[in-house]
């Protein structure tokens, strides 16, 4: 009785076939574990500048920044940020990635590393 190998590679053929077998269960076990992609996206960042006393809220992630910082999102994800003022300071506005004098910065599927800076001043008075 011939003894023959399952790897023999007497035209490639069985070896052909092993190797897509083997490359068929890694995709397969890959799907597995890594369930949805929303877990693997790239992350982007989002440098805060904070001019005078305040802080930045990122809303929907409960991230926030006292002082200049940076912020990591998952690339496409809806992000808001928050002005709020610390006590005797009052919001300015937004530059760079956000011009606005709304206290609200709202990012709809955030696609690359982004800058903002919020400017708080002085109120009168204090």
């Amino acid at each position: 009785m011939k003894k023959t190998s399952f790897l023999r590679n007497t035209c490639g053929q069985d070896l052909i076939e092993y190797s897509l077998v083997l490359a068929f269960v890694a995709l397969a076990a890959a799907a597995l574990f890594m369930g949805s992609d929303e877990n693997f996206k790239p992350t982007v960042d989002v440098e805060i500048g904070i001019v005078g006393n305040g802080r930045v809220i990122a809303g929907n992630q409960n991230k926030a920044c006292n002082a200049d910082c940076i912020l990591h999102f998952k690339q496409g994800e809806n992000v808001t940020f928050f002005a709020q003022p610390a006590d005797g300071w009052e919001f300015q506005g937004w530059t760079d990635a956000c011009e606005t004098t709304q206290t609200v910065c709202r990012f709809d599927s955030i696609g690359t590393s982004q800058k903002l800076t919020v400017t708080f001043t002085k109120e009168d008075g204090k």
